[in-house]
C-alpha cells in the first residue's frame, strides 16, 4: 500500500483522539466555585468598607 492509502481524513483522526471522561472522572468544581464566590464577596466587602470609611472622613 502506498503512503496516500494510509492517510486518514481529519474527521477520522478527530474521532480517534476524542476522549470523554467517565462520570466518576469528571472534575468537581462546586468547591472551587464556592471558594471563588467567597473570595469575591470578601473583595467587594473590603471595597465597600473602605468606600464608606472614606465617605465618613
Amino acid at each position: 500500500m502506498s503512503e496516500i492509502e494510509h492517510r486518514k481524513s481529519a474527521p477520522e483522526i478527530a474521532e480517534e483522539t476524542t476522549t470523554e471522561l467517565a462520570k466518576e472522572e469528571e472534575p468537581v468544581v462546586i468547591g472551587t466555585l464556592f471558594l471563588t464566590l467567597v473570595f469575591l464577596m470578601m473583595i467587594f466587602g473590603f471595597w465597600i468598607l473602605f468606600y464608606i470609611t472614606l465617605l465618613d472622613r
